[in-house]
């Protein structure tokens, strides 16, 4: 008997159960079956139970954080117009323009 070699892609994806992602996500068991049915975590029927794709999860988390490098960036960049708009508009009003 000849073993062929195993490409990752035939590899089972790991999975959790319902109740394990509720406790890992720190929400209720029916706030996974609402996301599971949207769309925005992907899993499969085992029987009676559902298995959730652990990627998936990931996924999900990830697409939800708030206050990454990125959005602080952005929201530093606004502060500073902002502050540049109003030192702007106070030097116009000194000089009568407004």
């Amino acid at each position: 008997m000849t073993l062929l070699p195993v490409t990752e892609s035939e590899l089972p994806r790991p999975t959790w159960s319902a109740k394990r992602v509720a406790q890992v996500m720190d929400c209720d068991l029916s706030r996974v079956y609402k996301l599971l049915h949207a769309g925005k975590l992907a899993g499969k029927k085992d029987g009676r139970s559902v298995r959730i794709f652990v990627d998936s999860v990931v996924a999900y988390q990830n697409s939800n954080l708030i206050g990454g490098p990125a959005v602080t960036a952005e929201k530093n960049q606004r502060r500073a117009t902002g502050a540049a708009t109003r030192q702007a508009i106070e030097r116009l009003r000194e000089l009568g323009c407004l």
